[in-house]
């Protein structure tokens, strides 16, 4: 992006225009090209650097970091033409690679087996979700590694279902949903993944996202100023679960359909036994709070 950069700083728009394919500028013309990049300078300035984020779905997408804010990039290539670009879309989400705030584990009794947590599909399955790609599935087991007793049916044999929530920081409550139903375990909510869920900004403006949560348990509004360690909801089992578990994770924004998920790690825990700090769980660990 050395290119972009120096034309961009340059004022030298026509250089950058020249990059992408005829199909692109048919679309947008040289004066709206311009007029674009005018204003974004205006509001953010000289370009400082770009910093890779990844590739997927046929685009690569980086944080651009200017003289007065970031914003992110997405560009898509342009696979028939060699070094020609397609398309460009641009934001001015803040990047926030991981959380600045102390975080404790959202609970506050027993251990807790981390089904999803990862980097990678094969670790975590919501990795391929934008938002919730650094998000963590938790449920609760027994000393035998089990996650319920009893005809496994039934919502009130999962050791999880109805264990409080915790805030595991201090924060104000910006949106909570509630009145949806827990599923029958093996049965999913195919019309509102998250389920009954909360979302707290700390400070720092993380947006920590808490879902699957049970029907009519939530016991903050938006508004709220709560303190770490304050009960917030239940486990529960709504929305897109299979069975009671907590989701969890950090975005960088508040809207769930447009934000980018922010790798977490939990300041001090205890993992399959030993003390870690700084710590983000991946799958079939065994956590639970120092």
């Amino acid at each position: 992006m050395i290119h972009f950069e120096d034309s961009y700083n340059k004022q030298q728009y026509g250089k950058i225009y020249n990059r992408f394919t005829s199909r692109y500028q048919k679309n947008v013309s040289r004066k709206k090209w311009d007029s674009l990049l005018i204003k974004m300078k205006d509001e953010y300035g000289k370009i400082n650097h770009f910093t890779y984020i990844e590739t997927a779905n046929n685009s690569v997408r980086f944080n651009v970091n200017f003289e007065k804010g970031n914003q992110r990039f997405k560009l898509y290539p342009d696979n028939q033409i060699l070094n020609k670009l397609g398309g460009l879309v641009y934001r001015d989400n803040p990047y926030l690679e991981k959380n600045i705030s102390k975080i404790t584990l959202p609970f506050d009794e027993g251990i807790w087996y981390v089904t999803q947590g990862g980097d990678s599909k094969k670790e975590n399955n919501h990795y391929s979700i934008n938002p919730q790609k650094k998000g963590f599935d938790f449920v609760l087991i027994d000393e035998n590694k089990k996650a319920y007793n009893g005809k496994r049916s039934k919502n009130e044999n999962y050791y999880s279902f109805g264990k409080n929530v915790l805030a595991p920081v201090d924060g104000e409550v910006i949106s909570v949903i509630d009145g949806i139903k827990d599923n029958q375990p093996g049965h999913i909510n195919r019309y509102y993944y998250a389920g009954n869920s909360i979302i707290l900004k700390t400070k720092n403006n993380e947006f920590l996202f808490f879902g699957n949560l049970k029907k009519n348990s939530i016991k903050v509004k938006s508004g709220d100023i709560i303190n770490k360690g304050k009960i917030i909801a239940q486990v529960g089992n709504s929305g897109r679960s299979y069975y009671p578990h907590l989701h969890f994770h950090i975005q960088n924004i508040e809207s769930i359909n447009s934000a980018d998920g922010v790798k977490c790690y939990f300041d001090k825990v205890l993992v399959n036994n030993e003390e870690r700090t700084n710590y983000s769980p991946t799958k079939g660990d065994l956590i639970q709070n120092k």
